[in-house]
């Protein structure tokens, strides 16, 4: 009976989830977003979890462990959006400063260098090489600055 009902359940969460109500003919995808999955949908409701988690230590305040003291912190500290919209630029200024001051294609090379290291340019890891499966290769992949999309951070 459970595993009748849970795979019934589990039809109509998807369906559910893969169309819009009163238009069974065309697929959701929420406007924010060029694709839709239930893999998107899993990530969302994860993030939102791990969040409401994050938010609450951030909150809390008496008697806690040093670990959710210590995360608390943190998170609050990330989120600190008034102290950001404060600093503005501020931060990045001697960065901006340095590249304002290149004057050669050898310090561009130099400085992205540099900014591989700091994982600004690109971003090393080892992967399983695609043509040879008994060898591991290093893989490049973008870098940035590390943030999640803004629609996370509400």
């Amino acid at each position: 009976m459970f595993r009748r009902w849970t795979r019934v359940s589990i039809r109509a969460w998807i369906f559910s989830l893969t169309r819009v109500a009163g238009d069974s003919e065309k697929p959701y995808s929420p406007g924010d977003q060029s694709s839709w999955s239930l893999y998107g949908k899993l990530r969302d409701d994860n993030q939102a979890q791990l969040r409401g988690i994050l938010g609450s230590a951030a909150a809390a305040t008496g008697e806690r462990s040093a670990y959710a003291r210590k995360i608390g912190y943190y998170y609050a500290s990330c989120m600190d959006e008034k102290g950001a919209d404060e600093l503005g630029a501020t931060p990045l200024k001697n960065q901006l400063e340095t590249i304002e001051s290149l004057g050669s294609k050898v310090e561009l090379a130099d400085l992205a260098a540099d900014m591989v290291f700091q994982g600004a340019l690109f971003r090393f890891r080892s992967d399983q090489d695609y043509g040879d499966s008994t060898q591991v290769i290093a893989e490049p992949d973008q870098g940035g600055l590390g943030l999640p999309g803004s629609r996370l951070l509400r």
